[in-house]
């Protein structure tokens, strides 16, 4: 008995000394409710989320400690981490929940710091997934002006859209917003690459654009290292800037006077979408 005794004290030390694995019980993180914390200088805090019906689960945090989040189920396996996707230095996670599940989110200060910090999760209803545009045979028709939500429910998948502009003399915008690390991709009917981009949009989000006038563009958007999660997706078209009246300024050599307090308008040319255009 003695044996069996010092076998357990010793597998109780090495689970509490495993990486990952925490015997704190999680503070209950009802939806809707934000809750305060402190972590300490590398330490951390656990809390559980109940979801009594199928949804995206998102949990942030906001406070000016910067936050590291990662999410498990409730036997604490792996699911998804995240660092700055939230408000400034935050971290805010989104997973796709199931109906009656309990998930676990531990808190940490990055690289070891530690401060206070408040703590929020939400769910919201998934549409069901009718499109299935995880490739271009299946792009979503879209017409400029227009924004959809693009939810990416398995790791690493595509979604595709296509849209067509006849107009020519415009410039053609496809962006995203929200907090996921977007990237983005044009191709043109013959499924030709025509230019990418990951994060030329606010914070992690992607921005492409290209002269229109050039038939049906196919947009493939997706997330940085395959994460899952909500995103905006937001087509636009205005007419292409012309050169203003300081123009040459695109060398230092160019530079153009400009007095304290003076107001100049100035557009932002670019020779790239006539070259573009010939690989359409």
């Amino acid at each position: 008995m003695a044996g069996k005794m010092r076998f357990l004290a010793v597998f109780a030390v090495l689970v509490v000394c495993i990486p990952g694995i925490n015997a704190q019980t999680p503070r209950e993180l009802n939806l809707g409710m934000r809750q305060s914390g402190n972590i300490s200088a590398g330490g951390e805090e656990w809390f559980s989320v109940r979801t009594a019906q199928a949804g995206l689960l998102a949990v942030e945090t906001s406070g000016d400690t910067d936050t590291y989040l990662e999410a498990y189920d409730s036997a604490r396996s792996f699911i998804d981490e995240d660092d700055d996707s939230g408000s400034g230095l935050n971290a805010r996670l989104e997973i796709f929940a199931e109906a009656g599940r309990t998930y676990l989110f531990r808190v940490s200060g990055f690289d070891a710091t530690g401060g206070p910090y408040s703590i929020l999760a939400s769910l919201e209803t998934v549409p069901a997934d009718t499109d299935r545009n995880t490739e271009r045979s299946r792009a979503v028709s879209l017409s400029a002006g227009q924004s959809v939500p693009v939810y990416f429910r398995s790791p690493s998948e595509s979604r595709w859209y296509r849209c067509t502009v006849t107009e020519a003399n415009m410039m053609f915008t496809a962006y995203t917003r929200g907090s996921l690390d977007t990237m983005m991709a044009f191709y043109n009917e013959r499924g030709v690459l025509i230019d990418n981009d990951d994060d030329s949009g606010e914070g992690l989000n992607a921005r492409l654009s290209m002269e229109s006038g050039f038939g049906t563009v196919y947009i493939e958007v997706k997330t940085y290292g395959g994460i899952q999660g909500r995103s905006t997706l937001f087509l636009d078209l205005r007419e292409i800037p012309r050169p203003d009246q300081y123009e040459p300024d695109d060398t230092m050599a160019q530079a153009k006077d400009i007095r304290v307090g003076e107001r100049q308008e100035r557009n932002f040319t670019n020779t790239v979408f006539r070259l573009i255009a010939g690989i359409l």
